[in-house]
């Protein structure tokens, strides 16, 4: 007789518990296929045109490349670097225009790794330190607000071509990052800078500047943005783009030679 209350009370039991929902079925992504929409990040299209292709293994004429930076991809590694040239003599790629020789010994260093053993197939551009030994956090500490730092630039121009630099690279954080003592950006035109591209010109060093990203950059990431595939896949950009927000006189721009 035991067994009967045993039977009712896990019948009761049984029934007190919830029945667990039925699975809900998955969403289909929207991959445009039986009348979805599309997201954009899976556009792929294949196109009608049918017209000649030519698989180019090779330039037909000796090619320069005016923009490589090979301290800071290969971190002076003679293996990479190696392997580099290869590459240049399979795609017929004449010379190369390294833009991260910087100043002093550091543009001595650098050379001597790309022309020591390949003193033929590369060029190198300077660049000016415009933080020096100064406090990332505290741009009144740094040598650019110094009085003489643009006669010091100058001269340390003149020793870079005198060791064999072709040019002189400013990186883009000059117009969206560095910035004067109350937190503005610095601008290229500012009067202090006079001796560094003065001595340029004397010097015979071309300028290539990259001051600014793309207008559209600094907009609303929204669907009227022209850039918004862009930014969608480079989140990076967005944080760049609210950091530069916050300081004075941001304009776009773009990469330029003077």
């Amino acid at each position: 007789m035991r067994i009967l209350p045993l039977l009712f009370l896990l019948l009761t039991l049984t029934m007190r518990v919830p029945s667990l929902p039925a699975q809900q079925g998955t969403t289909p992504e929207l991959d445009g296929r039986e009348g979805r929409d599309l997201l954009l990040k899976y556009f792929r299209p294949k196109s009608k045109l049918h017209v000649k292709q030519t698989d180019l293994q090779r330039a037909k004429f000796p090619v320069v490349d005016v923009h490589t930076h090979f301290r800071h991809r290969f971190r002076h590694s003679p293996e990479q670097l190696d392997a580099f040239v290869e590459l240049m003599d399979r795609n017929n790629i004449a010379v190369c225009v390294s833009l991260d020789g910087q100043l002093g010994d550091d543009f001595r260093e650098h050379a001597a790794y790309l022309w020591t053993k390949y003193p033929n197939r590369f060029l190198i551009f300077a660049n000016i330190d415009w933080q020096g030994d100064g406090a990332a956090d505290d741009p009144a500490t740094w040598a650019c607000h110094r009085d003489d730092f643009g006669a010091r630039m100058a001269e340390s121009l003149g020793e870079a071509k005198r060791l064999g630099a072709s040019g002189l690279k400013v990186f883009k954080q000059f117009g969206l990052g560095y910035q004067n003592p109350d937190g503005s950006l610095i601008k290229i035109d500012d009067p202090r800078w006079d001796p560094i591209w003065k001595a340029c010109g004397e010097l015979g060093l071309p300028v290539i500047i990259h001051t600014a990203d793309p207008a559209a950059f600094f907009d609303e990431i929204d669907e009227t943005n022209e850039r918004w595939e862009e930014l969608h896949r480079h989140p990076r950009m967005e944080l760049s783009r609210r950091e530069v927000s916050q300081s004075r006189g941001v304009a776009g721009g773009s990469e330029s030679e003077t």
